[in-house]
């Protein structure tokens, strides 16, 4: 499973990631951010304005425990970030400490609808899924809708903003494991190779 932490090493061997670390300057934004759901899609009412000097990242289920600490982890590095969200498993207080700082949005969102995003996107990071076999049991159907239409939502946000797409899964795709917790090394029953 993926740490916040470990995801950044590996974005940054990503082409042009390292723009993001350049110097960045402070700019004044308007303070109040109104979000709807409007058509069975997200949409935001206000207007984002790029900056052009801040990488700008989607995060899907950033109101999740990884989610959450990515959004975390790249405000602290300069990003603006829009979370996505619809919180049927993630939980809001769990954002709830960026809500003032003036480079994070959130949006109530299922990505397993049509999702618009104004103004240019550097990063898709889809990470919003129910992440734990009790939330399988519970969810199984939203569970597929968002890894199959969320994930086709999200690849299509990324390509209609020629955005660097990231799919995160859990440690289940691997199948039951034979060793608890899963090092990084650990190739699981599911051996692809």
């Amino acid at each position: 499973m993926w740490s916040a932490a470990a995801l950044l090493p590996l974005l940054r061997r990503c082409p042009s990631f390292s723009l993001c670390f350049c110097e960045m300057r402070a700019r004044q934004r308007p303070t109040q951010l109104v979000w709807s759901i409007a058509a069975g899609h997200v949409t935001i009412t206000q207007p984002y304005i790029h900056e052009g000097e801040r990488m700008r990242a989607v995060i899907t289920g950033g109101a999740g425990f990884l989610g959450s600490h990515l959004c975390d982890r790249l405000i602290a590095e300069g990003w603006d970030v829009l979370c996505l969200d619809n919180l049927i498993t993630g939980v809001d207080s769990n954002v709830g400490h960026l809500m003032s700082n003036p480079r994070f949005r959130i949006g109530r969102a299922d990505v397993t609808k049509y999702i618009d995003v104004p103004g240019p996107v550097d990063y898709i990071l889809h990470f919003a899924s129910p992440a734990s076999p009790v939330d399988y049991l519970k969810l199984p159907i939203p569970t597929l809708k968002v890894g199959a239409l969320g994930t086709h939502n999200a690849l299509g946000l990324a390509l209609a903003k020629k955005a660097k797409f990231f799919l995160a899964s859990t440690s289940e795709c691997y199948g039951d494991p034979e060793v608890s917790p899963q090092p990084e090394e650990y190739w699981g029953r599911v051996n692809p190779i």
